[in-house]
């Protein structure tokens, strides 16, 4: 599965050709790749990219959606395959191993590569989420054979409950059995979505060419006859319902904010409306103040007019008295 640099394994490869795939449609979708390193040692599981140990246990949840995850381990982001050869390394080297009679450098533990690719449309904009897990699988152990003891012992026993609790699921799945035990071993519960109706699923077993090992080899190749006639249906497109969660957010927001500019908009308007009536009240009391200046000017001259006319009046009936004094005066001379 790891390979050498000069022979690289099928992890690498496998993000060689999805970077490939990605440069292929760079112009219609975007990917953001990035990748875990896990290994299950003694069903317990550790995350082999934490630059320092962690006391905090690793557990599987249950996301929203119905996927599972382990909150807290390390999500390296890849940009190109270049920094891929460095990230598997670091997992490759913090990974547990060990010597038994059977193997000097015998894996003590399964070693899990979780590929996250999250990618998004940029014609339709659609938005989907894939993973894929990358399983180094830990050979099964015959205890007489190993002579294992101590911590060695406890690792092999682990090793092949686990192997056993994968067989055990992939006997329901070939089944169709209504219960799946995928929750017997920490490695079927991690991989519980990659062995469900929604995904893909290729085993690779590898068997020695060696005559002592003949029981071991029939055994291996029975269980990929058993995996072989497994089908779990057609995979399904994912759609990254976190992304698909944001766009609904913001189209809810837009609309929330639309609704307040309306409502802004229609209270501007009864605004300009309530000014428009107070414009025309004051238009109606300008003009009825004018017509009353008016009047008043009508009445003003009009009794104007009857003023001078009433001083003539006085000035005439002034000029006729004294005519009649001096006439009376003139009249009073002669009688004396």
């Amino acid at each position: 599965m790891e390979g050498t640099e000069r022979n690289r394994g099928v992890n690498y490869r496998t993000l060689e050709e999805l970077f490939k795939i990605a440069e292929e449609r760079k112009d219609t979708v975007t990917y953001n790749i990035s990748v875990s390193v896990l290994e299950v040692y003694n069903e317990q599981i550790r995350d082999l990219l934490a630059t320092s140990p962690s006391s905090k246990k690793l557990e599987i949840k249950q996301a929203g959606e119905g996927s599972h995850h382990v909150p807290g381990i390390v999500e390296a982001k890849v940009e190109d395959i270049n920094e891929v050869w460095d990230v598997l390394q670091t997992g490759s080297n913090s990974r547990a191993v060990g010597s038994n009679n059977v193997n000097e450098h015998s894996s003590r533990s399964h070693c899990m590569l979780c590929i996250m690719v999250r990618a998004k449309n940029l014609i339709n904009g659609d938005c989907t989420r894939s993973k894929l897990w990358l399983v180094d699988l830990a050979g099964s152990e015959r205890l007489a054979k190993t002579d294992a003891q101590g911590d060695r012992l406890k690792e092999a026993q682990n090793i092949n409950r686990s192997l056993s609790a994968l067989g055990d699921v992939i006997s329901a799945l070939a089944s169709r059995s209504s219960h799946i035990p995928y929750r017997n071993s920490k490695l079927t519960h991690l991989l519980q979505d990659s062995l469900g109706g929604d995904s893909k699923a290729l085993m690779f077993v590898q068997i020695s060419p060696s005559d002592n090992d003949a029981s071991e080899t029939l055994s291996s190749l029975n269980f990929a006859s058993r995996v072989r006639g497994i089908e779990l249906g057609p995979a399904k497109k994912q759609v990254d319902t976190a992304e698909l969660q944001k766009v609904k957010q913001m189209l809810e927001r837009s609309k929330q904010e639309a609704k307040l500019k309306e409502e802004s908009l229609r209270k501007l308007e009864e605004n300009c409306q309530n000014l428009e009536s107070k414009a025309k009240g004051k238009e109606q009391l300008y003009k009825n103040l004018q017509d009353k200046v008016k009047e008043l000017e009508s009445q003003l001259d009009s009794k104007t007019h009857s003023q001078i006319t009433s001083e003539k009046q006085q000035s005439q009936l002034s000029g006729k008295l004294k005519e009649k004094e001096e006439a009376c005066t003139a009249l009073q001379h002669k009688v004396t």
